[in-house]
């Protein structure tokens, strides 16, 4: 019986447990703080209040490019790391700070010439008043923007509801007065006062009669007024803009083996070679390098490169320096011309680097150049000199001292397993 009564309050005791007691407290912390232990745990990602999320986030490997310098007559047999990283890419919709620029309209006092109407020989004798004093009220608003120039149908409007224009202005100083006592009272603004009265006054007094075209009734005058004018603003203001976001989820390195050989190219010519890789499919790719074309070839972490053939490559520009020049000495002028010279071809094996020679002439003119009429331009012989190591290259012919002349000069290349046999002209032509 004392071994039953036991079990009873076991199962009582253990029932108030569940059912009431949720949490287990021990000193030195209150309920609250148990229940705030007790939520569940939610991840949110951190952004800002006014930020709003507008693309799901994509996942993406990107690797850094490798980068390989080649020279001529080397072979590359090196190790290179290679780092990859993981982004998550989103987009969102935030407020973003920017500088625009607005026109601003700017008041200000200016002293110009108007025309100025004798009040009594103008007495606002006009149809279009007749027609804006005579219209039923639901017409009062259309007739009147028409009768006034300057005033559209919301600015006229107004005035009819505000009760201005009741009678017709007697001279051009009562409409000009009833006008300016509506912009005082923001009836109209101050831009329609400023077209009315000025920037379309002669046209208001010709249409409403104050002016009758009468001979030493109207003048100029000089009268103060506020005129405005637009002015570039500066100022920096919120926008929404879509930001894409990247996070660096994580990080991972690759070791690989490249080997490069058999590019073709010249004791002062380099290449960089450029190797992307991708993460997933463990691909490698090589861009386009500037002499020679590539073979690649991936085994496991071993990257094999091998030259196929040099490309189509011109002759460079700076082949020819500028500075040539042309002399006269003893009846007879010298032509001299610097040559780059990593450019002349050290064995026959490397082909030929020729310059062309022209001399052209023309008959003198009274102030040392061609003449304007009988001009006589004649061109000798084109002469064909091949460039040797020196650099220089010279050429003289005789003068003729009635005649003026000047050179044209270019190189070429003849059999070079180097470049193609383009032209490159010369950036100057020396003349005497």
């Amino acid at each position: 019986m004392k071994r039953l009564g036991s079990i009873l309050a076991l199962v009582i005791l253990s029932s108030c447990s569940s059912s009431v007691q949720k949490y287990n407290y021990t000193s030195g912390a209150d309920k609250d703080t148990f229940e705030e232990w007790a939520k569940p745990f939610v991840h949110a990602t951190e952004r800002a209040p006014s930020s709003e999320i507008v693309s799901r986030p994509q996942y993406h490997w990107e690797a850094d490019s490798l980068k390989i310098p080649v020279t001529a007559n080397t072979t590359i047999n090196q190790s290179y790391n290679v780092k990859f990283n993981q982004f998550s890419v989103y987009s969102t919709k935030e407020k973003v700070e920017k500088e625009v620029t607005q026109l601003e309209e700017r008041w200000t006092q200016v002293s110009q010439s108007v025309l100025v109407c004798d009040e009594q020989a103008g007495g606002g004798k006009s149809e279009l008043w007749d027609a804006f004093y005579s219209a039923p009220a639901a017409r009062k608003q259309a007739t009147l923007a028409a009768a006034i120039q300057g005033i559209g149908p919301v600015s006229a409007t107004a005035l009819v509801r505000a009760r201005y224009f009741n009678s017709k202005p007697r001279n051009w100083n009562d409409f000009e007065d009833e006008i300016e006592r509506a912009a005082r009272a923001e009836v109209i603004t101050k831009s329609v006062e400023y077209q009315v009265l000025y920037q379309y006054r002669s046209e208001n007094m010709v249409k409403l009669g104050y002016n009758t075209q009468l001979s030493g009734v109207c003048h100029l005058e000089t009268r103060s007024y506020y005129s405005p004018t637009q002015v570039p603003v500066t100022r920096k203001v919120l926008v929404d803009e879509v930001v894409t976001h990247r996070d660096l989820i994580s990080s991972e390195n690759r070791t690989y083996e490249v080997r490069i050989s058999n590019q073709r190219l010249q004791s002062f010519e380099s290449e960089m070679l450029i190797f992307n890789f991708n993460h997933g499919t463990n691909q490698v790719t090589l861009a386009q390098a500037a002499f020679n074309n590539y073979s690649i070839a991936l085994q496991g972490r071993r990257i094999v490169v091998v030259g196929i053939g040099r490309k189509t490559v011109s002759l460079p520009r700076d082949v020819l320096p500028a500075g040539a020049t042309l002399e006269r000495s003893g009846g007879q002028a010298s032509f001299t011309a610097r040559v780059n010279r990593q450019y002349v071809p050290a064995t026959a094996a490397d082909g030929y680097l020729m310059i062309s020679i022209q001399v052209h002439s023309c008959k003198k003119g009274m102030l040392g150049g061609c003449a304007v009429m009988g001009r006589d331009e004649q061109v000798q012989t084109t002469v064909v000199i091949q460039a040797i190591s020196s650099g220089l290259v010279n050429h003289t012919f005789p003068l003729n001292p009635s005649r003026k002349y000047w050179v044209e000069y270019w190189a070429n290349t003849a059999n070079s397993p180097w470049y193609t046999n383009n032209v490159v002209k010369s950036p100057s032509k020396p003349e005497i």
